[in-house]
């Protein structure tokens, strides 16, 4: 709670910081200029393709030198496709990263006092992780991406009962 509350006593702060740069750092436009580049290249290739197939049949003396460059171009082919998955994951996790900082935001911005006991679903729009140390820090992983390391205090806090109310026995 405690290290929450530290991030909800800056909350004007981050949400500024965020308005900044949110779409600098979940700018996919590289990204899709060069899907753009791959399949026009494999359209290219898919045309050079036909080529290949077309002179097999007009020039069967030189299936050899055709059969090379077909597997050339195929094997091109395949490395953009394979490429182009990679950039439409690379996209789609620009996505899913503005959509975890807005969610976090917009939690922040919910909360209007600190909390005054655990909220399990604070924690979970909010902690992506919680990594524990032996020397008796914490870090904590937001949803945004940012980190807070955290010190505990040692020793043991003393359990106390909660009272089920006067009616249930």
């Amino acid at each position: 709670m405690d290290a929450f509350n530290s991030l909800l006593a800056r909350r004007d702060e981050v949400a500024a910081n965020y308005k900044l740069c949110l779409d600098a750092i979940t700018d996919d436009s590289e990204y899709r200029r060069r899907i753009a580049d791959v399949d026009k290249e494999c359209v290219q290739l898919g045309d050079e393709v036909s080529a290949y197939l077309s002179s097999l049949s007009k020039c069967p003396d030189e299936r050899e030198a055709i059969n090379k460059q077909y597997t050339a171009c195929i094997e091109r082919y395949n490395a953009l496709q394979d490429e182009k998955k990679e950039l439409n994951s690379k996209v789609a996790l620009c996505a899913a990263k503005r959509i975890q900082i807005k969610s976090f935001l917009a939690e922040l911005r919910k909360r209007k006092t600190p909390l005054v006991e655990f909220d399990p679903l604070v924690w979970q729009a909010t902690v992506s992780e919680m990594v524990i140390n032996a020397d008796m820090t914490v870090l904590f992983k937001f949803r945004d991406g940012t980190a807070l390391p955290w010190t505990i205090e040692p020793g043991v806090r003393q359990y106390k009962k909660r009272d089920k109310g006067a009616g249930s026995k």
